[in-house]
């Protein structure tokens, strides 16, 4: 599996205003869900959409929450999964370009800067869950939606 780092400043400045409001959204308890949704760079026809959806959770008592090393190996489990469904999924030819999606509660009020959406759920595909992970106050579940 190839990995890229991108050095675009436009890209890196995107990505940490996007991290900048998911943090605030998560201290409100806002945020219901975070899609990575990835286009065709020619028709910017969605070919997959990442998804990671937030359930809040009830406040867990210290005996059952975990530390900060089983959430790192859970973490590490969710992350080889994605890496192993690198194996499953088409591949896509041409240039592609991504979009982020903040998936808030109603009536929470967003930054002027967010622009509505819709939440770009693509037609004729396959969905492939990911382990859950509880974390404190929230259960993370992810998948990916992909073509078929």
């Amino acid at each position: 599996m190839r990995v890229w780092k991108c050095d675009e400043e436009s890209v890196v400045s995107y990505l940490n205003k996007i991290l900048i409001e998911c943090k605030e959204l998560l201290l409100k308890k806002s945020l219901e869900q975070v899609v990575v949704v990835i286009y065709d760079g020619l028709d910017h026809s969605p070919k997959e959409r990442w998804a990671i959806r937030l359930d809040e959770r009830e406040e867990v008592s210290s005996e059952h929450e975990s530390t900060v090393e089983e959430v790192k190996k859970k973490f590490s489990d969710i992350l080889k999964q994605i890496k192993a469904s690198s194996n499953l999924l088409p591949l896509h030819d041409g240039k592609c370009i991504f979009d982020v999606l903040l998936v808030v509660k109603k009536d929470v009020s967003v930054p002027e800067t967010f622009e509505p959406t819709s939440a770009q759920f693509l037609t004729n595909a396959e969905d492939l869950p990911f382990q859950a992970l509880n974390v404190p106050h929230f259960k993370l579940d992810s998948f990916v939606t992909y073509k078929v």
